[in-house]
């Protein structure tokens, strides 16, 4: 008595799947175990038959071919001629070969590269240090960066614009700034001294110009130091200094050491002394507390009768 497993390894030859799989092949096969394999489907991923004139072409040309599934002439032609209008006649020699990016870069060939697209041979042609307001060292580091960049001068030209226009409008918003901060400044020390305003700031005055401070340099410790910080540092020195230029107020008298004459000769030499200057009306700089120190001394001691 045969298995189950018999009776499905070994079909029957007269069962009626096998009858009916009479005129299908792969149906009778699988019915009956037959040992003859399905026929196989054509294979689609050969390569492409090639058509009989490419028999003079050598082994490459043929591979070309045969990739490209060109059969009949007329693509063939119809394809060069379109790459032919791609690159131009009149584009000979002006084609680029991208260098690899990213790790495997290539500085020497994105140099060439950036030299075919126009960066000039030297930074300097840039010529940044020409534009109006430029300052000579910045101008001179742009310069270098966008050279190594690559930039050609139509693009570093554009770039240097945009940012001189971002610089004035900062520039400008600074100066908005200092202004309105000013104004508050002299509001509240008019406030402050009251009636003495005028006979103060007329101190502050005269302390400048026995100090000989241009406007431009007075306008640079304003800057550092604030409206307000400047008239008041220069009103308490012109307060001091008296009406004659050098004997100071008796507000400033106190015990020193020193002989009056000396204090004052001293003072002098120091008025023409632009970095104690620049230290004692700049409450900012390391030096400042030294210097004013020292000007106080100096003060008491000009102050004492003798």
């Amino acid at each position: 008595m045969s298995t189950a497993a018999d009776t499905l390894a070994t079909p029957p030859a007269t069962t009626a799947a096998n009858d009916n799989a009479a005129g299908s092949p792969a149906a009778a096969a699988l019915a009956a175990g037959n040992d003859h394999a399905a026929p196989s489907s054509p294979s689609t991923g050969g390569p492409t038959e090639l058509p009989p004139w490419a028999a003079d072409l050598d082994a490459d040309d043929r591979d070309w071919l045969a990739k490209a599934g060109h059969k009949e002439v007329p693509k063939i032609i119809k394809s060069t001629r379109h790459l032919e209008r791609l690159l131009g006649a009149d584009k000979a020699g002006r084609g680029l070969v991208l260098p690899a990016e990213g790790p495997d870069a290539d500085p020497a060939g994105w140099s060439a590269v950036y030299e075919r697209l126009g960066r000039p041979a030297d930074a300097a042609a840039y010529g940044l240090d020409k534009l109006e307001g430029a300052d000579p060292a910045f101008a001179g580091e742009a310069a270098a960066a966008f050279h190594k960049a690559g930039l050609n001068p139509a693009q570093a030209g554009a770039l240097a614009e945009w940012w001189q226009g971002k610089a004035a409008q900062g520039q400008a918003a600074a100066d908005a700034a200092f202004q309105a901060q000013g104004e508050a400044d002299l509001a509240e020390l008019r406030q402050a001294w009251g009636a003495a305003f005028d006979a103060r700031a007329e101190a502050g005055r005269r302390a400048a110009r026995q100090f000989g401070f241009s406007a431009e340099e007075l306008g640079k410790i304003e800057r550092a130091i604030g409206t307000k910080g400047l008239l008041e540092r220069m009103a308490t020195i012109g307060a001091a200094l008296g009406e004659d230029g050098g004997v100071p107020s008796a507000a400033a008298a106190h015990a020193g050491a020193g002989s009056p004459a000396a204090a004052r000769a001293e003072i002098e030499t120091l008025k023409a002394d632009r970095e104690f200057l620049a230290a004692y009306l700049d409450p900012r700089s390391p030096a400042h507390q030294g210097a004013k120190a020292k000007m106080n001394r100096l003060m008491e001691a000009a102050a004492r009768a003798g």
